[in-house]
């Protein structure tokens, strides 16, 4: 196992060349970067777990937990995620209203079991 900058074909090409004794037969999920590992000299077999649902088989048989496994990563941090992550030049004025947006504004819930009972005086008391 390794940790990969990520899941392009250069990166798992270079992977599978660097572990995989040549001439094997290599099998992988659906994953368009593993396109082209037959121009190495492997050979490869796709397993698609969505096909192999659809036809009835155990998706995990053959490779049990193969999406499961956690690799070590730096953290994500905001600024990473963001297209601009520099500061505004002008800070953008605070909401003048508190709450959720208005794009979410919506009657209220009829909860009948909410309301609030009502003491009913009888006048013959």
């Amino acid at each position: 196992m390794q940790t990969l900058t990520d899941a392009s074909a250069t990166s798992l090409h270079a992977f599978i060349a660097d572990n995989v004794e040549p001439g094997a037969q290599v099998i992988t999920d659906g994953w368009n970067g593993y396109r082209g590992i037959d121009t190495l000299g492997y050979t490869q077999e796709p397993r698609s777990q969505r096909a192999a649902k659809a036809l009835g088989e155990d998706p995990g048989k053959l490779l049990p937990g193969v999406h499961r496994v956690a690799v070590t990563h730096e953290p994500v941090r905001y600024r990473d995620l963001v297209a601009d992550p520099k500061p505004k030049r002008v800070t953008p004025p605070p909401p003048t209203r508190r709450g959720h947006p208005p794009s979410l504004d919506r009657p209220l819930a009829d909860r009948p079991w909410r309301e609030i009972p009502r003491t009913v005086v009888r006048s013959d008391e």
